[in-house]
């Protein structure tokens, strides 16, 4: 329904979900390139991990800024923030990239993204393709999508000082290159103009885990409600259930989000 998908999920949805370790908040939707000259603004809040322990839930805010430069090819800036459950352990995370949608049809759709985002200490560059099937032109009917994302980023292994050991100082730097792949599946039914209803499933795969985390993260599923109000704004509602590995416990989250459209002065 709009670029959401294009800024929200690959400003920060793998990249920096790694990277800060945390649920982002973000919306179940396609990619649409903003309109030339059309200015976008996005602002969602998300409460993740219902179900958790204390301090191990997460309150989430993100702002985004997209702009259509030229037919099929726009660009945005995300900063996000996010804490536990009493608004401690703060941290933040910037990103910025392009994408564009180089084949576009009636049916099938191919969109490429490429994204960098940084947070305090952290770094990565993240190329992503998303691809579609609509049965519809436009998304009018019913439609699946599939997302690749591959998350070039880095591991700080260095060893700290021990303060206890004054006479001794044991840091070390040391790094690894720890790249990482998110893959999504989803499918979207537009029930009347304006009101979409999508479902969408994501997993990553860590290709040089730390010591104690695993190669395959299942993921989870996650179900939204988008809402076209006017022709400039829209409504984002998203429940996600976070699927359990091992001895984890069930978890869900909420979002919201809006979505405001300034279409160029020349249209």
């Amino acid at each position: 329904m709009t670029a959401n998908s294009g800024c929200t999920r690959f400003a920060l949805l793998f990249g920096l979900l790694f990277l800060i370790g945390s649920g982002r908040a973000r919306a179940a939707d396609t990619t649409e390139t903003y309109d030339v000259g059309a200015t976008d603004f996005e602002l969602y809040l998300g409460f993740d991990g219902v179900g958790r322990g204390e301090y191990e839930k997460t309150i989430s805010g993100e702002t985004v800024v997209g702009f259509g430069f030229i037919d099929r090819f726009s660009g945005y800036l995300t900063v996000a923030g996010e804490s536990n459950e009493h608004f401690g352990q703060g941290s933040g995370a910037v990103s910025f990239g392009v994408f564009g949608t180089p084949v576009d049809t009636d049916h099938i759709d191919l969109d490429l993204f490429l994204d960098v985002g940084f947070g305090p200490d952290e770094f990565g560059i993240t190329p992503a393709l998303e691809i579609n099937f609509d049965l519809a032109p436009d998304l009018a009917v019913w439609g699946v999508y599939l997302r690749v994302d591959e998350v070039f980023t880095g591991r700080d292994e260095s060893t700290h000082d021990d303060p206890a050991t004054l006479d001794v100082n044991e840091s070390k730097p040391r790094f690894a290159f720890a790249p990482q792949t998110g893959l999504t599946a989803g499918t979207y039914w537009t029930m009347v103009p304006g009101h979409q209803l999508l479902l969408e499933y994501g997993m990553g795969i860590l290709h040089h885990p730390a010591e104690g985390e695993r190669t395959l993260d299942i993921g989870g599923v996650a179900l939204g409600y988008n809402v076209k109000v006017v022709d400039a704004i829209e409504l984002i509602s998203q429940v996600a259930l976070d699927i359990p590995q091992g001895d984890e416990p069930f978890s869900v989250g909420f979002m919201i989000g809006l979505i405001v459209t300034m279409p160029s002065a020349k249209s």
